[in-house]
């Protein structure tokens, strides 16, 4: 049985998951990614979703407000650094 705290976890670690994935759909679209694989798209969402819950956490700055903005802008950088389109 999983703890509250372990519940909160997993659900701030989904809830970030999620905005990457969103991040992920609108590069797509706009032609600024391109995506061979999806299953390791997905291991790359669950993966850089934890670098940022880490780097937020540490923080000590939890406001939901920086969160919308910090981890559009990580997902942002982080997608395109790995799957950008060379122009």
């Amino acid at each position: 049985m999983m703890t509250d705290l372990e519940r909160h976890t997993n659900d701030i670690h989904a809830e970030t998951c999620i905005d990457i994935a969103v991040m992920a759909g609108f590069l797509i679209g706009e032609d600024r990614i391109l995506v061979e694989d999806s299953r390791e798209l997905i291991n790359f969402i669950q993966t850089t979703a934890a670098e940022f819950d880490k780097w937020f956490a540490a923080r000590g700055d939890t406001d939901n407000a920086e969160y919308l903005e910090e981890v559009d802008d990580w997902a942002e950088r982080k997608l395109l650094e790995h799957y950008g389109v060379k122009r």
